[in-house]
């Protein structure tokens, strides 16, 4: 009978989606709800109501309550599994609420013993099942599903479950899971599971930020970075994030400062220079610097990179190669060449014999046309080599016109009978 009303609720489905095709007026969604409502509650063989009442958590479980909850027997979570694997699921809002009121008649304990059964079962759909039961257990406990997943072998799909915990955590229970994450041992328990962990601070950190503050101290090294994570996506104004490393500065190690300030720099690029700006004594890390550059470069890439080369304490080639890498995808390659000639004469040739290595494979008549304005032989040959690998690869007709001009014609040839010889 089962398997019955299974077919025709997918052949249902099916008409229901694509009803252009089959069309199907005499069936409504009330009526598939009916027969859904129908299947999920037969007795005693379908997916049936606990004849006891919900247990919330496992420490309000009797002995004599567990021996009387009737389980999600095999054929019931094959059922629910070929359900849930089904094309129109996800698409099909009322469909998912229909598994998930299903899974929600079932207490704890029932869901436990069934995530037990099914983890390491073969049926089709059981990785999806097993991510309802576990959003229904944590409906029931989020702290009671934690532990149970810690008392599992450790496993990636164990791991998953502990990030959708904490990723579907709430204002409601944010806190007590922060708690509960703080309270382990970092390496035995949280390590191997702590994927979307931040989200669960950045929960606590939207209702207090100061008490997602005050975990700081108490927390691991680790951990530490996730509450920071989780502050600073909660934060939405920039005297949030100057208020942090002020704390951060008196309380925390630098590298943890030094986290909050680049994050800082990234969202908020002007203030984070007018701040670093009011502090010539400090000295921050260069990525800092750069950080403000990347925010910047795509609005503004002269102004962004004069800022950047003036301000940056690293070396000016590195500056120059960083510009240069990120500004020519998406910037003119004449707005590029003119910041390169502008540039104090020390480094103008460096930085356009860069910037027409970068271009070789955007703009070959740019690179050749601008060749000689590259003062160092090195930059010149490397850049050479570049224009004779992608004429060979796209223009093979021009590469001996290419090779006979260049003023590396011995080189160029060499390189191509050692190509020829190899079959390159």
């Amino acid at each position: 009978m089962k398997y019955i009303v299974f077919i025709s609720l997918f052949t249902i489905s099916f008409s229901a989606s694509f009803f252009i095709y089959l069309p199907s007026p005499q069936i409504s969604a009330e009526a598939i709800d009916t027969q859904l409502d129908a299947h999920f509650n037969e007795q005693p063989d379908g997916l049936s109501q606990s004849a006891s009442p919900i247990l919330e958590t496992p420490s309000q479980a009797s002995e004599q309550t567990l021996n009387a909850a009737i389980e999600l027997d095999e054929l019931s979570l094959q059922e629910l599994a070929l359900l849930v694997d089904s094309p129109f699921f996800d698409n099909t809002p009322w469909l998912s609420a229909k598994a998930a009121d299903a899974l929600a008649k079932y207490d704890f304990l029932q869901l436990q013993d069934a995530y037990q059964r099914l983890l390491n079962s073969k049926i089709k759909g059981s990785d999806r099942l097993l991510n309802l039961i576990v959003k229904s257990m944590a409906a029931h406990s989020s702290i009671d599903t934690l532990d149970f997943l810690l008392s599992r072998p450790a496993e990636r799909i164990t791991s998953r479950h502990f990030s959708q915990v904490f990723n579907d955590a709430s204002a409601s229970n944010a806190t007590e899971i922060a708690e509960w994450v703080l309270s382990k041992n970092y390496y035995a328990d949280i390590e191997d599971n702590e994927n979307k962990v931040a989200a669960v601070f950045e929960k606590v950190a939207e209702q207090s930020p100061s008490l997602a503050r005050s975990y700081l101290p108490r927390a691991h090294i680790h951990l530490k970075q996730h509450i920071l994570y989780g502050l600073m996506d909660s934060f939405d104004q920039y005297q949030q994030f100057e208020a942090l490393v002020v704390y951060m500065s008196a309380n925390e190690h630098k590298v943890l400062n030094q986290l909050v300030i680049n994050s800082m720099a990234s969202q908020y690029p002007a203030q984070t220079a007018q701040w670093l700006a009011s502090r010539p004594d400090h000295n921050y890390a260069e990525s800092v610097y750069k950080s403000i550059f990347i925010a910047q470069v795509e609005e503004d890439f002269t102004s962004a990179a004069n800022w950047y080369f003036q301000n940056s304490p690293d070396s000016k080639q590195s500056i120059i190669n960083t510009v240069l890498f990120r500004g020519h995808d998406g910037t003119n390659q004449d707005t590029l060449l003119t910041w390169a000639q502008n540039l104090p004469i020390e480094y103008s040739s460096y930085a356009i014999g860069d910037l027409l290595s970068w271009l070789v494979a955007k703009d070959i008549d740019f690179v050749l046309q601008h060749y000689n304005k590259v003062q160092d032989k090195g930059q010149r040959y490397r850049i050479s080599t570049r224009a004779f690998n992608e004429i060979q690869r796209e223009a093979p007709e021009f590469l001996d016109e290419f090779i006979a001009q260049s003023e590396f014609s011995k080189e160029l040839l060499e390189k191509l009978a050692w190509r020829e010889a190899n079959g390159l």
